[in-house]
């Protein structure tokens, strides 16, 4: 904390391309708007209200940036002295199409082609899906393995620097390619062993071939433009961080596995049904890599086909929190089982229409239980990027119930006759397939 700064940004653990670039514009074009955001202090916010209201005590201007505030931007905006500004997106249905880096493009009024440019790869951060894992969308995320959240950004920021630097100019395709080709082969030469040694094979052939790489969010053009603009050495010291989170991504990559193992594995309807606890964040991609598949029962893997991936329930230990992944999945009926629950537990009226029981983000009475909606939908008590939350106060065999029967469109209550029996255990949970039946009441 410098206390000479008049702003503090506040932005989530983790954080990503989309605030990344949202941040860097704030600080390279907004000194007019917001006097002091050149040079702003930045708070990664875990979720710890008490914390923020603490450090933002010090700053006359609060700017949040790609940060759902809920609560805690409440009890800032208490604060009459402080100035606050908030780029954000979250929920996603209720800003379509938005980024947090498009919503600070329009404020600042940015139209040139590199802030364009920028604005699409802050959509492809947050939106694409699948992809080329020599791309920055999976970089970033690597990179959060093995460091610091100022390091992470100050490596970024590096490369938007080197962007804005050759705006006018092409970086040498041909010098960039030759230089990460050499720095690649220097790092597989340290150990022949390393965790990533198969990925980093890969990515030396590619870097090898002829193919020219056309995508500007690829590393090998990212790493031409920083070569450009800091020389061979800061190029060499930027590469070896991302090739040591690579590293370090894949040995997490790998303990997933003996998570998978000790998981428990349920098969019901069309769904497969994978319950874990662990805090290991790449659970789910593990799951969802063929390796994981492998180690699945036969008759989880037939129910699931190809191209189909499980549902994840992955709860941190001590219950400190959970993340249900669709992979692929609408979570609607489910979030609106677990709500409904959560708002019994908590001894608090349950909203009478389904439209704003199962809204996308955080309703009241129910935090921090948030739904990320959109093609792959995630349910979230806490998550990395907001890992302090006030502990689950619902039974695990409760949560697993929301999910197994909400998603089973097969089930219905052992005494269900034409869902309008309002003492029915699942009524309250709105689930569409009911709806379905008191609509019409001679569907099976």
């Amino acid at each position: 904390m410098n206390l000479q700064n008049n702003v503090v940004i506040v932005t989530h653990q983790w954080v990503d391309g989309d605030g990344l670039i949202a941040i860097a514009k704030l600080k390279r074009f907004g000194e007019n708007k917001i006097p002091g955001i050149s040079s702003a202090d930045i708070h990664f916010h875990d979720g710890d209200t008490d914390r923020l209201l603490e450090i933002t005590k010090y700053y006359p201007t609060i700017v949040f940036v790609d940060k759902t505030p809920d609560g805690e931007f409440e009890a800032v905006k208490k604060m009459t002295t402080v100035r606050i500004e908030a780029f954000d997106h979250h929920p996603h249905d209720k800003f379509p199409g938005k980024t947090a880096t498009s919503i600070v493009s329009e404020y600042l009024g940015l139209k040139d082609n590199l802030s364009q440019k920028l604005d699409r790869w802050a959509s492809r951060f947050d939106f694409q899906t699948g992809g080329d894992p020599m791309d920055l969308r999976f970089l970033v995320k690597e990179m959060h393995h093995a460091y610091t959240e100022k390091e992470v950004t100050d490596w970024f920021m590096e490369l938007m620097d080197a962007c804005h630097e050759t705006e006018d100019t092409k970086a040498d395709a041909k010098t960039g390619r030759e230089f990460f080709t050499k720095a690649l082969e220097e790092h597989l030469n340290k150990d022949q062993d390393m965790p990533a040694k198969d990925i980093f094979q890969k990515w030396l052939e590619r870097s090898r071939g002829g193919k020219p790489i056309e995508d500007d969010m690829h590393i090998i053009n990212a790493a031409g433009k920083v070569l450009e603009v800091f020389g061979e050495n800061k190029t060499s010291v930027w590469l070896a961080k991302v090739f040591n989170a690579v590293n370090d991504g894949q040995r997490v990559f790998q303990k997933a596995k003996e998570d998978l193992k000790k998981s428990e594995i349920s098969v019901f309807g069309n769904i497969v049904l994978i319950s874990a606890v662990t805090e290991n964040p790449r659970f789910n991609r593990f799951v969802r890599s063929q390796q994981g598949n492998n180690m699945l029962p036969l008759s989880a893997q037939e129910k699931l086909g190809k191209g189909h991936n499980p549902i994840v329930l992955q709860i941190w230990p001590e219950r400190k929190g959970f993340q249900i992944f669709g992979n692929g999945l609408k979570l609607r009926d489910v979030v609106g089982a677990l709500r409904a629950e959560l708002l019994k537990i908590r001894g608090k009226q349950i909203p009478t229409h389904w439209t704003v029981l199962k809204d996308g983000g955080t309703i009241s009475n129910t935090d921090p239980l948030y739904y990320q909606t959109g093609d792959f939908e995630m349910l979230m008590w806490g998550s990395l990027t907001r890992s302090k939350v006030a502990p689950v106060d619902m039974p695990e065999e409760t949560i697993k119930k929301a999910v197994t029967v909400a998603l089973d469109q097969t089930y219905l209550h052992k005494d269900c006759k034409d869902c309008t029996n309002k003492g029915c255990p699942f009524y309250e949970w709105q689930l569409y397939r009911c709806t379905q039946r008191r609509r019409n009441p001679n569907a099976t």
